[in-house]
């Protein structure tokens, strides 16, 4: 009776762990920060992991909050520059000063 327990068991398990590891696998490969613009109009940070700058921007634009300078969280309006880390700077130097001091990597 505890083989057959047993042996009905582990199918279920072993399915359980290849799932996890296949929604691990689809994590993207490649740390992004991105520049966004809320929905109150103030910049905002939002992180994405993506094995792509286009799929980035793509998460970036459907996060469901960024972090703004004034430690709030508020809806993405639009995306205006993903950089890829840690080699990647935005154009915005005051931005990219704030990222460097705020914001974790």
């Amino acid at each position: 009776m505890i083989y057959n327990a047993i042996r009905r068991s582990v199918p279920l398990a072993l399915g359980l762990t290849l799932a996890a590891v296949s929604a691990q696998a689809d994590i993207g490969k490649y740390h992004y920060a991105c520049k966004v613009i809320t929905i109150h109009d103030r910049q905002g940070y939002v992180a994405a992991r993506a094995d792509s700058l286009e799929e980035a921007e793509g998460l970036a634009s459907r996060a469901e909050e960024a972090t703004t300078r004034l430690d709030t969280h508020e809806p993405v309006k639009e995306v205006e520059q993903c950089v890829q880390l840690p080699q990647g700077r935005f154009k915005d130097a005051d931005f990219q000063s704030w990222v460097d001091n705020s914001m974790p990597r």
